[in-house]
């Protein structure tokens, strides 16, 4: 059992994979507290200097509505934050009953705008602004924002890590290559999720790992709110133009939107109703700069860090090695009459939904790894047919913040489309196959599929050349509109081999240069794969045998070359174990007991030359 001696825990509130929130009785102060405290393991390091970081920011931060530090203790391997509290309960607890209606949103969304204002007029953000960091008094609908241990300065937005925060609620230029500093249009962003999911009951967005989300917030539009739940316009409208996928196009400061919601709120009150209004006619526009845009009212550069003097706590109870454990309530009571001030949200801690990311890389380094991965293993499992092209065409899509891709190959009567995808909304990918000529009415722009062929380069149309240069004039943008395009020709010794044709009909410039080197690798992926497939013929294969796997006849074919286990592990850079498994999945699917007699069989199948 973890204790903190001089405090008895009540309960949990809050927990994740690297913390415990709980409310404990202070001994000395005689009580109620909130006590945080890292959890030991492999990122109890990068943790605890989170927490110091959070004390050092809040310690002389002169805003109301935030959740202040009494005292930052250490216990043992872990640093422990202890916070005056503030009695109310953790918004996903406050949203759990469904969603909120319009009156008491506009109260919480005034009140969260200007604590945002506030923190922005003093150059911080927040940077993880979601329901868990915010905390509400039902019965007066105040707010107090809590969870700054991402929390940055903005001239110290360029070199912090991209990678913290919850995937579901980061802005979509978190994802982006390079390091161009951030500002309050980010946290915006991420008030934007926050309201969605307020007046929704629900995510805007739906996906499984770090590149889907990335790829929704780069590439996807939101359900309308109107349209899909029944929101009042002007609502939809205020949280539609928070999730914009440019900066410049949303709020581009919380005073904008605080003096729209609080005009709602107002004609809520006056009429019983809310009636639309052009939104942002108390925000600075983008025109007027972004400093100017973004920071109103700028104070000297502040000093965040302030003295504290770090307290060591001896205990007799050390944290527990390997997983960790909760805290326990302790046996010793606090006076009836605190504890009964203690609002409880639940039985059970609220956990996030979507799980916190890993790994301490910035976070476009690690869409770079996830990608990486997320290939080979599709590579390597799935089967050898259109839908493994599919796939792999997909996760180009995603990394690269793509709504279509496109792989183009030469035909009989030249450049045609022979696999594309597309998204369809809530996480779904439409897909389809054949040979498709490059015109105007096909699925991709024939002007930027010629220029890269040509030019034997990569071609990137952002939405300014798209609008004003030679391509706004053809019939595939006059019809599709696109906002950005790339065009990438894939080469193999010299050879052109094919071209991967990427669109996002949303998002200008969202293509970057960084991100070629990784999607040109994913393109020779393909290409290898439309090889093993033009060479496996379906049917010629056994009709009662599970299908051969794309890395299998890789196998297959080092196999015929005469190369071991150890050889074959090497020229593919797995280990021998993974081979010896691939060779067993082979003689089973070839109904064979020996790696000479499945070579043999393979070649009857027309399997491998």
């Amino acid at each position: 059992m973890i204790t903190t001696p001089g405090y008895k825990f009540l309960h949990v509130i809050y927990e994740d994979d690297n913390i415990w929130i709980a409310h404990a009785y202070a001994e000395e102060l005689a009580r109620v507290v909130v006590w945080k405290m890292t959890k030991p393991g492999p990122r109890s390091i990068v943790e605890n200097a989170k927490l110091i970081h959070e004390h050092e920011t809040l310690a002389e931060l002169p805003v109301k509505g935030v959740l202040k530090p009494r005292a930052l203790l250490r216990q043992g391997g872990s640093m422990v934050l202890i916070f005056d509290i503030f009695h109310g309960v953790v918004l996903r607890g406050y949203m759990s009953a469904g969603p909120v209606p319009a009156k008491p949103f506009l109260q919480l969304a005034v009140n969260m705008a200007a604590i945002m204002e506030e923190l922005h007029r003093h150059e911080l953000l927040h940077m993880n602004i979601r329901p868990d960091t915010i905390i509400v008094r039902p019965e007066t609908l105040e707010v107090c924002v809590t969870g700054f241990s991402d929390a940055v300065t903005i001239p110290q937005s360029a070199d912090a890590s991209m990678l913290d925060g919850n995937p579901a609620y980061l802005a979509p230029e978190r994802a982006a290559r390079g390091r161009s500093p951030l500002d309050g249009r980010s946290d915006l962003y991420s008030l934007g999720i926050t309201f969605y999911e307020m007046l929704a009951g629900e995510l805007p967005f739906q996906a499984a790992d770090p590149i889907a989300w990335a790829h929704a917030h780069r590439s996807l539009r939101p359900p309308d709110l109107a349209g899909k739940y029944g929101v009042p316009a002007v609502l939809a409208s205020i949280t539609a133009k928070l999730l914009e996928k440019t900066p410049g196009d949303r709020y581009q400061t919380a005073k904008g939107l605080r003096l729209d919601l609080q005009r709602c709120l107002e004609q809520l009150d006056r009429q019983g109703e809310l009636p639309t209004f052009e939104l942002a006619q108390g925000d600075l526009q983008p025109s007027q700069g972004r400093e100017e845009a973004v920071i109103e009212g700028r104070p000297a550069s502040r000093k965040t860090v302030a003295a504290y003097e770090l307290q060591e706590v001896h205990s007799e109870s050390s944290p527990v090695e390997g997983r960790a454990t909760a805290p326990q309530d302790s046996y010793v009571e606090p006076p009836a009459v605190l504890s009964d001030t203690v609002r409880a949200v639940g039985e059970q801690p609220i956990r996030p939904q979507v799980p916190t990311l890993f790994g301490e890389a910035a976070y476009e380094h690690l869409l770079d790894l996830a990608v990486v991965y997320k290939a080979s293993e599709v590579f390597a499992t799935e089967r050898l047919d259109d839908g493994l092209i599919a796939k792999l065409l997909r996760i180009a899509a995603e990394y690269a913040g793509a709504g279509k891709a496109c792989w183009i190959a030469e035909g009989p009567e030249g450049m045609a489309v022979t696999h594309w995808t597309e998204a369809a909304g809530d996480a779904n990918w439409n897909f389809g196959a054949g040979a498709v000529p490059v015109t105007g009415d096909g699925p991709c722009s024939p002007e930027a599929v010629s220029d890269a062929v040509l030019r034997r380069a990569v071609v990137s149309i952002g939405d300014a050349l798209l609008a004003s240069s030679s391509y706004a004039d053809t019939p595939y943008v006059r019809r599709v509109k696109p906002r950005a395009v790339l065009a990438l020709p894939v080469e193999i010794e010299q050879e052109l081999t094919g071209l991967l044709y990427l669109e996002n009909s949303v998002l200008p410039h969202a293509f970057s240069a960084e991100r070629i080197h990784l999607l040109r690798i994913l393109s020779i992926q393909i290409c290898y794969a439309l090889m093993l497939l033009a060479r496996a013929t379906p049917g010629l294969a056994l009709p009662d045998a599970p299908p051969v796997t794309a890395r299998e006849l890789q196998v297959l074919e080092l196999m015929a070359e005469g190369l071991s286990n150890k050889e074959i592990a090497r020229k593919l850079h797995v280990t021998a174990e993974t081979v010896k498994a691939h060779v067993s999945h082979i003689l089973a699917k070839l109904n064979v007991n020996r790696r000479m007699k499945a070579v043999e069989e393979a070649r009857k199948l027309q399997l491998i030359p």
